[in-house]
C-alpha cells in the first residue's frame, strides 16, 4: 500500500541550469532546520549558476542547488499559495547567470517551518543518528495520525533537511506539468545511508 506521503526532490533536465549555494544570507543552514525566516530573509539573497556547468542555462520549474533547498518557479509558488498549506514560508530569491547577470525572474525556497515528531522510531530501527539527525535506518515508518491535517508540506523531526509532501498535493503538482520535480517514496530510504540531498538518489526504475 502506497504511503500518504512522498519526499520532494529534484531532477536536472538536459541543459537546465544547476546552481551553487545560496548567497547573501548567513543563516541559510537554519532553513534546513525548519527555523522561520520570513521576517528577516534579505532581498539580496540569490543563487549563481554553477560554473562547473557553463553550457547549462535553461530554466525549469525547480532548480537543483548545492544548498539542497527546494527552489521553485513563481508558477509553482502560485499553485502552492492556492493550496494554503499551514506553516510554510515561500522565500523569494534571485538567480544570476554565468555572467553574474540577474535572470530577471524570481525563484522561491519552499520552507516548511518547524518539525513534526511523526516517526515510529521503534519500527524504523534507527542504526545511526546524532543529536540533530538520523543518518541511517532500517526502514522509514511514518505515523500519519501524528501529522495535523492542514500540514500539506512539512519537515520530520530528525529528518528536517527533507521536505515531505502529502501525496494528493504531489499529484496536483504533477498534473500541472511542472519541470524539474520528482518525488522520492519513503521506502527508497530503507536500509541506506540517508543522503544530504534526495536529488542525489538514483531515479526509480
Amino acid at each position: 500500500m502506497a504511503s500518504d506521503f512522498v519526499f520532494w526532490a529534484g531532477t536536472v533536465p538536459t541543459h537546465v541550469a544547476q546552481l551553487s549555494g545560496l548567497e547573501g544570507f548567513d543563516d541559510d543552514f537554519e532553513i534546513n532546520q525548519g527555523i522561520s525566516h520570513a521576517h528577516d530573509f534579505p532581498d539580496g539573497a540569490h543563487f549563481n549558476m554553477d560554473p562547473d556547468y557553463p553550457k547549462d542555462t535553461l530554466l525549469a520549474d525547480q532548480l537543483c542547488n548545492i544548498s539542497s533547498f527546494t527552489l521553485v518557479s513563481s508558477r509553482v509558488r502560485e499553485l502552492l499559495a492556492k493550496q494554503s498549506p499551514a506553516s510554510v514560508e515561500l522565500l523569494q530569491t534571485q538567480v544570476f547567470d554565468h555572467k553574474k547577470r540577474n535572470i530577471g525572474v524570481p525563484y522561491h525556497i519552499v520552507h516548511p517551518v518547524g518539525t513534526i515528531p511523526c516517526l515510529n522510531r521503534e519500527a524504523c530501527n534507527i542504526i545511526e543518528e546524532d543529536e540533530f539527525r538520523i543518518e541511517e535506518m532500517e526502514q522509514l515508518v511514518i505515523e500519519p495520525e501524528r501529522i495535523p491535517k492542514d500540514r500539506l508540506i512539512f519537515r520530520i523531526e530528525n529528518l528536517a533537511r527533507y521536505v515531505c509532501v502529502r501525496r494528493e498535493l504531489a499529484q496536483a503538482i504533477d498534473k500541472a506539468g511542472f519541470t524539474g520535480i520528482r518525488w522520492v517514496e519513503p521506502e527508497e530510504l530503507n536500509g541506506c545511508s540517508i543522503p544530504s540531498d534526495l536529488s542525489s538518489l538514483p531515479p526509480r526504475d
